[in-house]
């Protein structure tokens, strides 16, 4: 079972399409037999620790342990955080880039579908990018731009920061880039957004927004992040209807 999964996760997520950051895939073997499948955002201590407590056989995560330029020696606070998946011999899973590009239970594009918008098309942030990961799509019309400032605060559930230039009142092309995206705001004005939507923020969108006319909206690293792994629960619960899956939220404000 853990191979089928295995499998099932890479004709998923195709992470071999992308350049990314770290290792996406399996990161820790652990049993072969898996009847219950734990998801959560990332392979934190307090989510392994809640996933072990219920007994799981399998951890997916967007946020996996292993970085490029990381020297992840298994000491420390490091060997305290993965200590429990390998006695309990848990396999742990992790698909970063994968899932926020995915074009349909993604971080980016589901977000895109569930907030309404249409026509949606890669969004090219950057020339070094083997696979886009953002998305943009425009509404029918153009929205009154406090209803959808409203709409993706109740969405992902979060405070939001954003950065509004004088005289707008509307907006219809909308980018998004979940996590930690906010230095791409530029290349999605050039790009034709209106409103782009980011995990992250910092002090320069506020400057771009105001020249540029356009809206930033930072939703928050993990807020924004939730929303591929939610969708994995259901592909999952469809996927494999025997087994037990569960997502584990952390109250991250960040």
């Amino acid at each position: 079972m853990r191979s089928q999964l295995h499998k099932f996760l890479d004709d998923l997520y195709q992470p071999q399409l992308f350049d990314d950051f770290g290792p996406n895939g399996l990161q820790i073997e652990g049993k072969e037999t898996i009847e219950r499948i734990a998801v959560a955002v990332t392979a934190s201590k307090s989510a392994i620790e809640e996933s072990c407590s219920w007994n799981a056989d399998a951890l997916i995560v967007h946020h996996g342990l292993f970085w490029n330029g990381a020297q992840n020696l298994i000491v420390g606070r490091f060997l305290e955080r993965v200590r429990p998946l390998v006695l309990r011999e848990v396999s742990l899973f992790g698909y970063h880039l994968p899932m926020d590009g995915h074009t349909t239970i993604g971080n980016c594009w589901g977000a895109a579908i569930d907030l309404g918008l249409q026509e949606l098309t890669q969004l090219r942030l950057s020339m070094k990018e083997r696979t886009p990961v953002a998305v943009k799509g425009k509404f029918s019309a153009p929205v009154s731009l406090d209803k959808l400032v409203d709409q993706i605060s109740s969405y992902y559930s979060s405070s939001l920061r954003v950065a509004l230039p004088s005289g707008v009142q509307s907006v219809q092309v909308v980018g998004i880039c979940s996590g930690g995206s906010h230095r791409a705001f530029e290349s999605a004005v050039e790009e034709g957004v209106d409103l782009f939507i980011s995990g992250t923020g910092d002090e320069p969108q506020w400057h771009v927004a105001r020249e540029s006319g356009k809206v930033f909206v930072s939703a928050g690293h993990f807020a924004t992040e939730r929303v591929g792994p939610l969708k994995l629960v259901d592909k999952l619960r469809k996927e494999f209807p025997s087994i037990s899956v569960k997502f584990f939220d952390e109250q991250n404000p960040f």
